[in-house]
């Protein structure tokens, strides 16, 4: 999975995904949600992955949707 909003990483049982567009404060676009759904989807397919954490890069989680 090659993704561009988002970082995605397994260790153990624990897949780590993080919200990563730091400059529009991890806001949430079309690709944004596209790729946090993909990365989902994986995860739960994993058979070794136990537990999801979501968190964001930078200084805020999300904002929430991106209006521009």
């Amino acid at each position: 999975m090659a993704f561009q909003t988002i970082l995605y990483s397994v260790d153990e049982a624990i897949a780590t995904i993080a919200l990563n567009r730091p400059d529009k404060l991890n806001a949430m676009n079309n690709q944004l949600i596209a790729e946090l759904d993909e990365a989902l989807i994986g995860a739960e397919a994993d058979a070794q992955v136990r537990v999801i954490i979501i968190k964001g890069v930078g200084r805020a989680f999300s904002t929430g949707v991106d209006l521009t």
